[in-house]
């Protein structure tokens, strides 16, 4: 059985319903306030058990053709104008609109507000953006494409295609994200993961109170974390290498990941660590590596503090190489405090791991030292 339910004109959209059985409730004056689809009566396999609901924009309107499928729903109307003001659905519910789809146990739609709330086992398809958002609860903007969930939020991005670059957000693998609360304005292209949010890309991931990802621009992803970030990547190892890199540890008041440049930088109390080497620093730069999976080049400064065990070394920069675990620090003046001795030069290189140190002098006096590391006498 199918009926027709009239939108207000600024809608400008046809609504038609269809289900096995149709229920129309009217009130004492005989006006229509509530119509109900629900299952079939008869055992006839080739008989329709689905309720629909279509709506089909008018033209000139762009918008595309909007559907809901469920087991049964229940709409109720506006007595005097007859236009819907909500509906609910129950049963295994199917939303399906260009681009994008969802599923749920439970739906509810509110007219004024134009928006559809999932509920039981919500989730949803971008087809455009590629990735799948799940929670508990996920609202839907019927008018946008805004979206809001709540409650174990999983958002899962693909990679869209080989024009996309390898990252955090592009790689092989898909990049999940994770928190409590999720928002999505599409008008300014705009996700923004709150409370506990976590990012995983691979083995790598991104820890932070607040995670944002936009789109400045085509091709132009952007992560925003703030509010104190833990990240950890795993480097490649090189060509010929007997064991992978030690993992990469940072953590920093805020830091910003631009897709294209394929660029970390990290701001606010910088701290750095691979294996035994820990930097210090206002700000740090990380670049990937250009294949994806891992950490090609990190420069800090300035200043930055580096500590080795017991020795400790001061510059205005620092670059580290983790595929060759390789730090080398630069300044007018960079200073190295040893348990039992100083050293001053331009140019001094660590070796991650490694009981060897060198200090290079200034290149009128070319001078160099090489020397063991010392460990403290233990108590």
């Amino acid at each position: 059985m199918k009926a027709a339910l009239d939108a207000p004109a600024s809608a400008a959209e046809r609504r038609r319903v269809a289900a096995p059985q149709l229920r129309f409730d009217f009130d004492e004056q005989g006006r229509l306030v509530s119509l109900q689809g629900l299952p079939a009566r008869q055992t006839d396999e080739r008989a329709s058990r689905r309720a629909v609901l279509t709506a089909e924009p008018l033209p000139p309107s762009p918008a595309g053709t909007r559907r809901v499928e469920s087991d049964r729903f229940t709409a109720t109307l506006d007595p005097e104008s007859g236009a819907v003001r909500g509906a609910e659905f129950d049963g295994s519910v199917a939303f399906t609109e260009p681009g994008r789809k969802a599923w749920a146990g439970h739906a509810v739609y509110e007219e004024g507000a134009f928006r559809v709330t999932l509920t039981g086992d919500p989730r949803i398809a971008d087809e455009g953006e590629g990735g799948e958002l799940r929670g508990r609860r996920i609202e839907l903007g019927t008018r946008s494409r805004n979206v809001t969930a709540s409650g174990n939020v999983r958002h899962t991005i693909t990679r869209k295609g080989k024009a996309d670059p390898p990252g955090l957000l592009g790689g092989d693998e898909p990049a999940v994200l994770l928190c409590r609360e999720f928002e999505y304005d599409s008008t300014a292209r705009t996700a923004r993961y709150r409370e506990n949010a976590l990012l995983r890309s691979g083995r790598d991931e991104v820890r932070a109170p607040v995670i944002v990802i936009d789109e400045p621009g085509p091709g132009r992803r952007r992560l925003t974390a703030s509010g104190g970030t833990t990240s950890v990547f795993h480097p490649r190892a090189g060509k010929g290498a007997a064991r992978e890199p030690e993992a990469v540890e940072a953590r920093s008041r805020d830091m910003v990941y631009e897709e294209s440049a394929r660029r970390i930088v990290y701001t606010g109390d910088v701290e750095i660590r691979q294996g035994d080497i820990l930097t210090r620093s206002p700000e740090a730069v990380v670049t990937l590596a250009r294949e994806g999976g891992g950490v090609d080049r990190m420069i800090a400064g300035e200043p930055v503090e580096v500590v080795q065990g017991a020795r400790r070394a001061t510059g205005e920069r620092g670059t580290y190489t983790p595929a060759d675990e390789t730090f080398v620090l630069v300044g007018e003046k960079v200073v190295l405090q040893d348990v039992d001795r100083r050293l001053e030069g331009r140019i001094l290189t660590f070796q991650v791991g490694g009981d060897r140190i060198r200090v290079d002098g200034r290149e009128e006096v070319r001078t160099e030292a090489v020397f063991k590391r010392k460990e403290p006498s233990k108590p």
